[in-house]
């Protein structure tokens, strides 16, 4: 399905860029202390983000 493999190809892309920055900084650019947050805040599905 077109989906399903667009949905891979940008899974791909977003894992590569993040190891690449990686790689540049010489250190995690994911952590636990960065992590984000998100709660819905109503009915509607509206997302609340926060980072930590």
């Amino acid at each position: 399905m077109k989906t399903e493999r667009l949905l891979k190809q940008g899974s791909e892309v977003a894992s590569n860029t993040r190891k690449d920055i990686e790689e540049k900084l010489g250190e995690n650019v994911i952590s636990k202390d960065n992590n984000l947050n998100y709660q819905y805040i109503d009915d509607n599905k509206k997302l609340d983000c926060t980072v930590s």
